[in-house]
């Protein structure tokens, strides 16, 4: 599998649930999230937008998509919504590894590694607010998607965050039957 592969398979609408732990403390924090994830033109004014404030040329953008997110605690928090924008530039004619440009709303423009495994799961690296990220995306199956993600700080474990995002619905239409066979277990 490829990146656009794998975010062709990610579109839809899903039901996120999170729990963050923050190590050196007692507690641990909950969430639940709608998530869109729709690609995106290549053409689209935003992926030029972001190529052109990276200083990147469009025509190495593999694919683009927009992830949206709407989110609420279970303790007593406000509800969190905001959208991300990615796009994927290959360093292999694999279409397997290289850097994903990201950028959320209109905060600075972050950079991270990708690469797909022999085990077809998405795995990204990179700085976060001074901190070493690491998030491994995969599909259980079509519509269960898992996500593990942690973040160092001088070599020792910061905080990991589990994630489960079931699709709600049905898969989107343009999605090859295929390309989903291919990525089931």
């Amino acid at each position: 599998m490829d990146i656009q592969a794998f975010l062709q398979l990610s579109c839809g609408q899903w039901l996120s649930q999170r729990t963050c732990h923050p190590l050196g403390q007692a507690t641990s924090e909950a969430q639940t999230a709608q998530l869109n994830i729709e690609i995106l033109d290549l053409d689209n004014a935003n992926v030029a937008g972001l190529c052109k404030t990276a200083s990147v040329d469009p025509a190495f953008a593999l694919c683009a998509a927009k992830l949206s997110w709407k989110s609420t605690g279970f303790q007593v928090e406000k509800p969190e919504h905001g959208t991300l924008l990615m796009v994927p530039i290959s360093s292999t004619h694999s279409g397997q590894q290289g850097q994903i440009l990201q950028q959320v709303a209109q905060e600075p423009i972050s950079q991270l590694d990708f690469k797909i495994d022999s085990e077809d799961r998405l795995i990204l690296t990179g700085m976060q607010d001074q901190l070493l990220l690491e998030e491994q995306i995969w599909f259980a199956s079509p519509n269960l998607r898992l996500r593990l993600s942690l973040l160092n700080q001088a070599e020792q474990l910061h905080q990991g965050t589990w994630y489960s995002e079931v699709r709600m619905g049905v898969r989107p239409p343009n999605l090859a039957s295929e390309e989903v066979a291919a990525s089931s277990p």
